[in-house]
């Protein structure tokens, strides 16, 4: 109880304390007491009677807010701000980088250093470019499977609006941005550790997509020529990607990576293929 009425003052006093509300409380009781002065001379009006003196300065105060808050909404309505939001339909939520995530220097901010230098040597090394691997391999087949340049725009453009790829696409380019961008690393140890999160529990997903944009095709990345080194290339890097993955999982200085007994969603590993060409 004693914690709540703490709260609930604390709360209160942050309100009343406020240059804003103090200051209307000022010319609250300023315009009281001029109107009611005025009203103490109409003695027509109030018969010299303080009492109804202040009833009448209180009233007028009230009726001038009244007055001028109709105006300011009657102003605001017919004057409306400028809009300069742009919407756009069936578009991932993009996120904005803010001064929670990002710094001029993170390492000195960041609690543990070394733990920092960690996690970014693993983003820069293996997550990155297992990311970078799969995207890569994913335009290789659209460029097969698209008959002009204006559908392959719009097919790369799709695989980045669509709904469902919306975490992998934000938190990676929001990675991206916060290690690779000059002068980076920019991006915060809290922040890093979020996009981590996010990206290992979407990139599975992104990377199935291989099998839905080839499906109903004779396409087989394994076996194409083109895109047979997309392919091995992917592999190369996503192996890479999942033993790298493993000590971080159990260290728990990486906070909600830390996961020492359970199977982290990278996937597992795949085998080199032989290179049997159609």
């Amino acid at each position: 109880m004693d914690g709540k009425l703490k709260n609930t003052w604390h709360g209160f006093w942050g309100w009343a304390t406020r240059t804003d509300v103090l200051v209307s409380l000022a010319g609250a009781l300023v315009g009281t007491g001029f109107f009611t002065w005025i009203a103490q001379q109409w003695t027509s009006l109030t018969g010299g009677n303080w009492p109804a003196s202040i009833f009448y300065g209180v009233g007028f105060v009230c009726v001038i807010v009244l007055v001028g808050s109709f105006g300011l909404i009657a102003w605001r309505y017919f004057n409306p701000l400028p809009n300069t939001a742009t919407e756009k339909p069936n578009a991932p939520e993009v996120q904005v980088a803010s001064e929670k995530q990002f710094s001029a220097d993170p390492e000195a901010e960041a609690l543990d250093k070394q733990a920092y230098n960690e996690i970014v040597a693993f983003s820069v090394d293996y997550l990155l470019p297992a990311c970078e691997a799969q995207i890569d391999l994913q335009n290789g087949i659209l460029i097969k499977l698209c008959s002009s340049a204006e559908a392959l725009r719009l097919a790369c453009s799709g695989m980045r609006t669509h709904e469902g790829l919306a975490k992998f696409w934000n938190n990676f380019e929001l990675l991206g941005r916060g290690l690779t961008e000059s002068p980076g690393p920019i991006i915060k140890f809290e922040a890093l550790i979020g996009c981590i999160f996010e990206i290992e529990r979407s990139y599975k997903t992104y990377c199935d997509q291989v099998g839905l944009i080839v499906n109903g095709t004779k396409l087989d990345c394994k076996r194409d020529r083109d895109l047979r080194p997309l392919w091995e290339e992917w592999r190369v890097r996503h192996n890479a990607l999942v033993a790298a993955y493993e000590p971080i999982k159990r260290d728990s200085r990486f906070g909600k990576l830390f996961r020492p007994a359970r199977e982290s969603h990278w996937g597992t590993t795949i085998e080199q293929q032989p290179d049997v060409f159609s």
